[in-house]
């Protein structure tokens, strides 16, 4: 059970390192910019190698709905998050998820900023072994990762933020970077490398866990919205627990695949990217800076 915890952990990390982004004259002002009513299907697909005591392969596939509820008068906005398929396999057997996510329904109450501020639907499991009610882990994994201006192709920022008490210690430290801007299908998307780095110190199960998980993704931002249309990355974690026996501690590790893409919730299946290659938007480079050389 402790395994599909951290499992679950990992995924929401990858999932907070997704960004938002809407253009502007010259760069783009990362933020979201969403209707009430606005809806958006996606199919979340992980693939992964458990190891520790022993070592297995793992799937897991998510097809996830979130709508707009509203926008406030405050011009913050409820988002909620409803998962429609739930599959996991465990060395090629299927298994049941521990937590069935497909009888919950995630409310989340955030601003242009992506800061989630209020959250509800959240098993009471979660977050549990940081020392965090799901409110807490919910905000801790969704602070605020844009940069609060706007940005040109090649800029980086960075976003921190950590939680101490009761002997958890627990830091996130997002970095993203602008890698360029296209079409697809007559949109227009950013596209946003975003790489996330948390160290970890707590306990659980009356055991202490020292450990280190990472997450890395390239996410294309549908730049009307903010949403992210797709994503592709790879996710670490590696984890030393003490049983408080010389020489008797465990190691556990996971290392994977994730990729998140737009679902048809009709056919049931996953939306394939087209054939024809992305058209590249240049975008004009801060005031001093050195504009981006095509690659020989």
């Amino acid at each position: 059970m402790k395994r599909f915890g951290w499992i679950g952990l990992m995924l929401f990390l990858w999932l907070a390192a997704s960004l938002a982004a809407q253009e502007s004259d010259e760069k783009i002002t990362l933020q979201l910019n969403l209707n009430a009513g606005d809806q958006w299907h996606h199919l979340i697909v992980m693939d992964g190698t458990l190891t520790g005591p022993m070592t297995t392969e793992m799937t897991m596939k998510l097809a996830m709905t979130q709508k707009v509820l509203k926008v406030t008068d405050a011009g913050k906005y409820e988002l909620q998050t409803k998962y429609t398929r739930s599959e996991m396999t465990m060395g090629n057997q299927p298994i049941q998820n521990p937590y069935d996510l497909t009888k919950m329904v995630i409310t989340q109450t955030m601003d242009k900023s992506g800061k989630v501020e209020k959250v509800s639907g959240l098993p009471k499991e979660a977050g549990a072994g940081m020392g965090m009610d799901p409110s807490e882990m919910a905000q801790m994994f969704s602070a605020s990762y844009f940069p609060g201006k706007p940005v040109g192709i090649g800029e980086s920022w960075t976003n921190e933020v950590s939680k101490e008490s009761a002997g958890q210690k627990i830091k996130v430290k997002i970095v993203s970077t602008l890698l360029g801007l296209q079409t697809q299908g007559g949109v227009a998307y950013a596209r946003v490398k975003s790489v996330v780095d948390m160290p970890l110190e707590m306990q659980q199960g009356g055991m202490p866990m020292k450990g280190r998980v990472k997450s890395e993704s390239v996410s294309l931002i549908d730049q009307a919205t903010g949403m992210v249309y797709r994503s592709d990355g790879t996710m670490d974690m590696a984890l030393e627990v003490s049983t408080g026996q010389e020489g008797q501690g465990m190691q556990i590790g996971m290392k994977g695949k994730i990729r998140l893409a737009p679902y048809d919730p009709v056919k049931k299946e996953e939306i394939k990217p087209p054939d024809a290659p992305a058209e590249e938007l240049p975008v004009a480079p801060a005031k001093g800076e050195t504009p981006p050389q095509p690659q020989e």
